[in-house]
């Protein structure tokens, strides 16, 4: 509140005065670094955001993005919830997409999977197809080992692999076409395709060597045992 609105006096005043009519709450810790006030209802907290003008929701809304932005502790699942509600689409897939891989680092699957998604429903709004494509092949390869953790080797994570398959090798960013390609060779050999992802890996083995990359070496010695 304090970094939207940078009048303390008058801030502090439509405060008390919420507080005293009883609409909003004091939720504030003990030995909280700054006051936490709710709506007492949530028929409130909407009603009040009925009565904003649309564009000044939009202007609010990238304030308080802005705002966040800023801040090291700020979750970026939330930002990511201002920048869509300020109408910045490429911005809030890429916060979702932040979000996502911080849920992954801490396994917990299910959760990066849903923030992945909301990432990858948003790259048809960038400004530039080519850089939502490079962006999407870049978060496919983050979500689809989380979606194969929660849900397993489903139609759905076959048709990912697929489009990751091409968006990396149309761009064929480092190491990402080898990444996409290692993550084939995982899903034929689940569905019991060992024959095929044996010589699905043999397949590669050129392309690897002609590439001379290090990582797509390493990932051919692991397909082939």
């Amino acid at each position: 509140l304090t970094e939207l609105h940078p009048d303390a006096g008058s801030l502090a005043a439509a405060t008390t005065e919420l507080l005293a009519a009883g609409l909003m709450e004091d939720r504030s810790g003990a030995g909280s670094a700054a006051p936490c006030l709710v709506f007492r209802h949530q028929l409130i907290l909407e009603y009040a955001y009925d009565t904003i003008l649309r564009r000044d929701r939009l202007a609010l809304h990238g304030k308080v993005a802005d705002a966040l932005a800023k801040s090291d502790t700020a979750e970026p699942q939330i930002r990511a919830f201002h920048e869509m509600r300020a109408g910045r689409s490429e911005a809030a897939a890429r916060c979702w997409a932040d979000a996502g891989r911080l849920a992954a680092a801490r396994s917990a699957d299910r959760e990066a999977t849903v923030h992945f998604t909301r990432a990858l429903g948003l790259v048809d709004q960038f400004a530039e197809a080519e850089v939502g494509e490079r962006f999407e092949a870049e978060v496919l390869l983050a979500y689809l080992p989380t979606m194969i953790g929660s849900v397993g080797y489903v139609q759905s994570v076959s048709a990912s692999i697929d489009r990751a398959v091409s968006l990396t090798t149309k761009y064929a960013a480092s190491g990402q076409p080898f990444q996409a390609l290692f993550l084939r060779w995982l899903d034929q050999l689940a569905r019991g395709g060992i024959d095929i992802a044996h010589n699905f890996s043999l397949s590669l083995v050129p392309l690897a060597e002609q590439a001379g990359d290090e990582i797509a070496m390493l990932m051919i010695d692991r397909m082939l045992g």
